[in-house]
């Protein structure tokens, strides 16, 4: 009897303690098409913000601590952003239990920072005027959309130069970049440039001139003996993206004005360096034009008439079943700052005119087996400590792709952030120089086991102290640069105590000094 009482007493008292322990334990779950959720797994959430506060609330209200276990299961499906997916200092768990926002099947939740557009509003050009300019083997191939409804607000134009990400919006096929119309082509026999010899004006300062102008830093000139510009309406914008001097400094910069008769390309900006103002390597220099309308010829190639909302386009097939997104958030598509303790598992993060996921000043976050793709800027920026980026796949970005900072260099504190077994690849689509696969700073980044491949600079740029870098394999970069290599540092000899080893490095670019 009375070990049948005291059975009881001992199975009443862990039932309560296994009842307590799971009720201390969060488990919610997001579904894209769900309504009027509480975050069960009968009635989910709809978005990815609702879990987040679900989880505030009931820490708030006591019902939660911050070292009990949470997991945010998320369901299938596109998850528009039109800002910041945001988490701060209060939305982390402890070393032990990190809060887990998680993709029931990976690589299917799908974070975007652009609007989908219907294929069926692509349409024949049938404008008189356009149909005139376009190259005449492309006029009945270029489909247009209207963006009216897509913005209310006019674009914005680019500027008359710029280095890196340009203006938005920017145009997604099927995951791809589309490249905007432009002289000559990738593909094109000249390997995509067009070169000069002759300059007119470098553009340098000249202490010496009588003219004012002349003696600052001014827009330079060069003689161009192919008649293409006369065919370009300049008074709506072409941009030459140039090496103008050193092949380790690209910049875009507009054109103000082109004399056919002494074939002369006058630029509307500076260059920092001249142009051809005094270089080493090949004598000729050499650039692009891009956002030219009549240069529409290629399939893959696109244009938008900012002012007018017409996007055109030459598709590279049928457009029935594309997957058709126009970039245009300017923010990341996600942020963390002053976060301890948070795990992304198996998520997508794609199409944003910003730079993908930024953490600022964390600790212990970790981006697992996530993709990163589709971005006018950079793929993950790291600050703080003991982050870790695992085993993510980054490509189609217009920077870099992994960024690690943090440490101190005057004590020598090591941040212990790491990048680890990552995929990373056909970065630089923008800024195409200092635009590296993975930048190390600080003191104490671990950067293991990635592979980083096809670019037109480095693979890895690195600063700071006792970095270590090793395992990783590298291939195709330096591909249309120079003074470069697959390892870049230089100008501070204070960087010091940082590890190269066991790293592969084969078939890169020929690039020299």
């Amino acid at each position: 009897m009375i070990m049948k009482y005291f059975l009881t007493i001992l199975t009443c008292f862990l039932a309560v303690i296994l009842t307590s322990r799971v009720d201390a334990d969060l488990n919610l779950y997001v579904k894209r098409d769900a309504a009027d959720g509480n975050g069960s797994r009968e009635k989910p959430f709809s978005s990815i913000e609702e879990a987040r506060d679900q989880i505030r609330k009931v820490r708030e209200n006591g019902q939660l601590k911050p070292e009990d276990p949470v997991t945010v299961d998320i369901e299938p499906g596109v998850y528009p952003v039109r800002s910041s997916l945001t988490f701060d200092k209060n939305d982390g768990g402890s070393k032990g239990n990190p809060v887990v926002y998680r993709a029931t099947q990976p690589g299917s939740v799908r974070i975007q920072g652009g609007q989908t557009l219907d294929a069926g509003a692509f349409q024949p050009v049938t404008d008189a005027a356009i149909l005139k300019r376009l190259p005449e083997e492309a006029r009945k191939k270029v489909l247009v959309c209207d963006l009216s409804t897509v913005s209310k607000e006019p674009f914005a134009e680019f500027k008359a130069s710029y280095r890196g990400v340009p203006v938005g919006p920017w145009l997604y096929v099927n995951h791809r970049p589309m490249t905007l119309a432009r002289w000559p082509n990738a593909d094109a026999a000249e390997e995509g440039w067009a070169s000069f010899t002759k300059v007119v004006d470098k553009g340098l300062p000249d202490p010496k001139a009588k003219d004012p102008a002349q003696q600052k830093a001014h827009p330079g000139s060069f003689v161009f003996d192919n008649p293409r510009p006369a065919r370009w309406k300049l008074d709506e914008g072409v941009w030459l993206l140039g090496y103008w001097t050193h092949d380790w400094s690209d910049e875009v910069i507009r054109i103000a004005d082109y004399d056919p008769q002494q074939k002369i390309i006058r630029l509307a900006a500076p260059h920092s360096y001249g142009i051809m103002g005094g270089t080493w390597g090949a004598k000729a220099r050499r650039f692009f034009a891009l956002n030219v309308l009549e240069e529409l010829d290629s399939p893959g190639e696109w244009y938008l008439d900012r002012k007018q909302k017409q996007l055109y386009l030459y598709p590279q097939g049928k457009l029935d079943y594309a997957e058709i997104v126009l970039a245009t958030l300017t923010q990341p598509l996600m942020q963390v700052r002053g976060t301890k303790h948070i795990r992304f598992e198996n998520l997508n993060f794609e199409f944003g005119h910003s730079e993908g996921v930024s953490l600022q000043s964390t600790e212990g976050v970790e981006l697992a087996g996530c993709v990163v793709a589709n971005l006018a800027s950079g793929g993950i920026s790291v600050s703080g400590t003991q982050n870790t980026i695992r085993s993510c796949d980054l490509y189609h970005l217009g920077t870099r792709g992994i960024t690690l900072n943090g440490g101190d260099r005057k004590q020598l504190q090591r941040a212990e952030n790491r990048a680890i077994n990552n995929h990373i690849h056909d970065y630089g689509l923008f800024q195409r120089t200092y635009a590296p696969g993975i930048y190390a700073g600080g003191c104490g980044q671990i950067v293991q086991n990635n592979c980083i491949h096809d670019a037109p600079h480095n693979a890895i740029l690195y600063g700071g102290n006792e970095n270590l870098f090793e395992r990783n394999e590298i291939y195709r970069v330096v591909m249309e640069t120079g003074d470069s290599g697959a390892f870049y540092t230089g100008r501070d000899w204070t960087t010091q105590g940082n590890v190269l080893r066991h790293n592969l490095i084969h078939n890169l670019g020929g690039g020299d000094a």
